[in-house]
């Protein structure tokens, strides 16, 4: 009887053993797809260009697929409006899958409608931007400033 307690005992603990093992490879391989968060709360046009380079460049040169965000607020939600000095640059990032966020509270508090925002199909609107950078961050996306 104590033979069969040790074999049930090293089963148990091989079983155990196993299934940690396949959710380790599970949550790993999870976890192969980054993010990248951009915050743009700046009115600097040179600002807004260095976040699209970023943008554009970060993808290119990382080892791993990288999802990028653009999130705009404050001053820097201009760089999101059809009149912007980055305009034509929009295009080109969403054409390589950058994602732009849109302040709804800078947007409401700034009368800017969606019509007057670049392309309301590349332009998501959020209820805030801090809330978006927040629920990215807890995501797992890694937070740059430029």
């Amino acid at each position: 009887m104590n033979n069969f307690n040790t074999q049930r005992n090293d089963r148990s603990y091989l079983f155990v053993t196993l299934m940690c093992m396949f959710l380790f490879a599970l949550t790993s391989t999870a976890q192969a797809r980054q993010g990248l968060l951009l915050e743009v709360s700046d009115g600097d046009p040179s600002k807004w260009n260095l976040a699209l380079n970023i943008a554009k460049n970060a993808p290119k040169n990382s080892s791993e697929p990288l999802d990028v965000v653009v999130i705009a607020f404050g001053p820097g939600l201009k760089m999101l409006t059809k009149n912007s000095k980055v305009a034509n640059r929009l295009e080109d990032a969403t054409g390589s899958g950058v994602e732009f966020r849109a302040c709804g509270m800078t947007m409401s508090k700034l009368n800017v409608k969606e019509s007057d925002l670049y392309s309301s199909e590349h332009v998501k609107r959020v209820k805030g931007g801090v809330l978006e950078i927040i629920r990215l961050q807890n995501a797992g996306y890694t937070y740059i400033r430029p």
